[in-house]
């Protein structure tokens, strides 16, 4: 999942971080609209750095 994203989008940090808190339908066709993470924006950076590691490996 997450590998082959970033292999795909090569998100920053910031960009995902921007997508949890405010998803975009066009990224995601085919499935249905995913609501806003109510994610605290130093935890969601958390996230978003495993995230692009994860493409790195």
């Amino acid at each position: 999942g997450y590998k082959e994203v970033m292999a795909k989008k090569k998100y920053k940090p910031e960009q995902i971080v921007e997508l949890i808190a405010n998803p975009k339908p066009a990224n995601w066709p085919g499935y249905p609209p995913m609501a806003p993470l109510n994610v605290p924006k130093d935890e969601a950076m958390k996230i978003a750095k495993w995230i692009v590691s994860l493409g790195k490996k």
